[in-house]
């Protein structure tokens, strides 16, 4: 009987000094509430010790699973109502009302089903792939564009303790590449948004020439592949028996070359042909100044007396 007694106060002391243990708390309980009360009140002291043996009787609680004992609801001879509460980051999946009772040194109670808290569940983005895709706290979504498409907001969002997510879900937006304007003296056949892999045609109003890629196509970032051309007058190297060459390198230019407008070039003719002006011409305005002539050596001489 004394060793009993023993292991009594023992587990007494233990369990008042004890800050997360469900026999500290209530016992703290009972005792708040024995030292509150008046030494008149004769019939406290046994009611005192009834509860203290009642509790210890119970025995500690099975661990419960994502929750705690929140607070003492009530008590009642030889029965103790304790309130279940779910931890942090979880939540009751289904209202639980009925309290945790020590009874006749039996626990009885229903363990309250705690779940970790979760955030809306939302529609994958049109156009997305969706990674990691789980919807309770501290889980992390990440999210990607199908080709030909980009992601307008972050790429990542994260399920919080309030419930809601960090951001809400992006947008995977259809690339499309801005038309250039059409060329001064020229056109291009579309002007509003053209999608990836899509083209646009340039063309010159005439007597211009497109210096540049006539086709264009869309890029996947947006972009063009080429930069857009421009339309310029140009002079076509003509068909004559002699050579035609650029003065700056003496490169040879084959019939049907373009020169840009302002460009120069040499020429020379076949044996016994003089070129007119020593052969110089230059592009202006679409056409030679002067004019591309080969004269018979023979003719001119007799002209010349």
């Amino acid at each position: 009987m004394i060793s009993r007694k023993f292991y009594f106060l023992f587990l007494i002391i233990l369990t008042v000094k004890s800050e997360n243990n469900t026999f500290g708390n209530v016992m703290k309980k009972i005792v708040s509430e024995y030292s509150n009360s008046t030494s008149t009140e004769n019939n406290y002291a046994p009611w005192f010790f009834e509860q203290i043996i009642n509790i210890l009787n119970c025995g500690p609680l099975s661990t419960l699973k994502n929750s705690r004992i929140h607070y003492i609801v009530k008590w009642e001879e030889a029965k103790i109502h304790l309130k279940q509460k779910c931890n942090r980051y979880f939540e009751a999946s289904v209202e639980n009302t009925a309290d945790i009772i020590c009874s006749n040194g039996k626990w009885m109670y229903e363990d309250k089903k705690c779940k970790l808290i979760t955030c809306p569940i939302f529609h994958k983005p049109a156009r997305s792939f969706m990674i990691n895709v789980a919807y309770s706290y501290n889980s992390v979504i990440r999210f990607s564009c199908l080709s030909g498409c980009f992601l307008r907001g972050s790429n990542s969002i994260r399920c919080q303790e309030n419930k809601q997510w960090s951001s809400l879900p992006p947008i995977c937006e259809i690339v499309k590449c801005l038309p250039p304007n059409p060329p001064k003296h020229g056109n291009v056949n579309n002007t509003n948004e053209v999608k990836v892999n899509e083209t646009i045609h340039f063309s010159c109003l005439k007597p211009y020439s497109l210096k540049g890629e006539s086709v264009l196509t869309c890029l996947s970032d947006g972009s063009w592949n080429f930069p857009a051309p421009v339309c310029t007058l140009n002079c076509f190297v003509p068909e004559i028996a002699g050579r035609v060459v650029t003065i700056s390198e003496g490169t040879i230019l084959k019939p049907r070359t373009l020169i840009n407008e302002g460009g120069k070039v040499i020429y020379s003719c076949k044996r016994s042909f003089i070129p007119i002006a020593f052969g110089v011409v230059q592009c202006l305005s679409s056409k030679w100044y002067p004019d591309i002539q080969c004269r018979n050596a023979c003719k001119m001489r007799n002209e010349m007396g």
